[in-house]
């Protein structure tokens, strides 16, 4: 009910500003006036009617979604996506990103696997975009080589979505088979290269043990610490948490994400 109501709202606010400029010269200037402004500016009327025609045209094409996810109906909000995904073969970015939250919220996380083997098989140039939600089961696996497996093949590829996060991903999957070298190796990139400060903290923090062996990599942990702090309070780095938690992988590192956010502040 609150979804019509807005998108009625949003409608009447719409027309009623486009209304007020298009009638505004007839009352300051008088009709004679205006029709000759208007014989000279219908196109900015053309580009309205067209941006309107589209917005509409959007809400409608998704009213469906909109009205189950208004309603909490994730059941009803699965099988639709899932139909439209899987019978039709009509699944975009968005509607990816929003069966796989439905996903999460209902507990079905083994779902998300037969999505990504979808998308693998009908949507390959779909998959480096939803890299992150697909993601998902493979990290809370706890186990390392499918975590290789997945995000190193997915990590370098043209568009990937957070590229950071799926770096850190790979190495902590490196880290769980003792590939030590490469996981070292793969966060100290990722700690040069990103200025996301989740990310950061959490690979200065997983890093920091290896300073003990290499000096380099030591100066890199104090000086990503350093940044941090000079950067950052605790507060506000709660804040860019909360901020980011809409993000699965934020969602379900939060854990060690606050372990490594004590760290950088502790004395």
């Amino acid at each position: 009910m609150k979804f019509r109501i807005l998108f009625v709202i949003f409608n009447v606010v719409l027309v009623a500003s486009f209304a007020l400029i298009f009638f505004m010269p007839a009352f300051v200037l008088g009709w004679e006036y205006t029709s000759v402004f208007w014989s000279g500016n219908w196109p900015i009327g053309a580009v309205f009617v067209l941006v309107l025609a589209g917005l509409n045209g959007y809400f409608g094409y998704n009213w469906r979604v909109f009205t189950l996810l208004e309603q909490e109906d994730w059941d009803g909000l699965i099988s639709h996506l899932e139909r439209i995904a899987y019978e039709r073969k009509r699944l975009t970015r968005q509607r990816a990103r929003i069966l796989v939250n439905a996903y999460v919220v209902t507990g079905r996380l083994e779902r998300i696997r037969d999505l990504e083997k979808f998308v693998r098989d009908e949507m390959p140039r779909l998959l480096p975009r939803l890299s992150v939600e697909l993601g998902v089961p493979h990290l809370l696996s706890n186990d390392g080589q499918r975590m290789v497996e997945y995000f190193g093949d997915v990590k370098d590829r043209v568009r990937v979505s957070d590229p950071a996060w799926m770096r850190w991903a790979y190495a902590f999957g490196l880290m769980l088979v003792s590939r030590q070298d490469e996981a070292r190796a793969e966060l100290s990139a990722v700690l040069q290269e990103s200025r996301d400060p989740l990310v950061r903290t959490l690979t200065a923090h997983m890093l920091e043990p290896f300073g003990d062996r290499d000096e380099a990599i030591a100066r890199q942990v104090d000086k990503a610490r350093a940044w941090l702090r000079e950067k950052y309070t605790r507060e506000k780095l709660d804040r860019e948490m909360e901020r980011q938690r809409p993000n699965l992988q934020v969602l379900f590192l939060s854990s060690r994400i606050e372990e490594a956010r004590d760290w950088v502040f502790s004395t």
